[in-house]
């Protein structure tokens, strides 16, 4: 099961929905990537995964296959990178002011 939850701004209130699971995938024939969420029974053939990550230097949101390399933001290059589900605390790229916190009440389960 995944477990989604919002991250807020303190300042500006820009939120971020956040999953713990990110995205699995499995290689198709032409090596493409094959998405399965749970409870897809094709899950079991996942062989890695995607996380949704947020630079805190610009703001730019992408993924990032957690068993690879870090790559660099495709918009300012920089490596201050981090997976949305570990947001809480992190300062705010969007106004430079606040931080992210936790939005109480804001669980999901899938």
């Amino acid at each position: 099961m995944a477990h989604g939850f919002q991250v807020s701004c303190t300042h500006c209130s820009k939120t971020i929905e956040a999953w713990d699971e990110g995205h699995p995938f499995y290689l198709g024939m032409k090596g493409e990537r094959i998405y399965a969420y749970h409870p897809d029974p094709e899950r079991d053939f996942c062989t890695g995964i995607e996380s949704d990550c947020l630079c805190l230097d610009c703001g730019h949101e992408m993924r990032q296959d957690v068993d690879a390399l870090l790559e660099p933001c495709a918009k300012c290059r920089s490596l201050n990178i981090c997976d949305t589900a570990d947001l809480n605390g992190k300062a705010c790229p969007f106004c430079k002011r606040g931080a992210f916190r936790y939005v109480e009440g804001s669980d999901v389960i899938s």
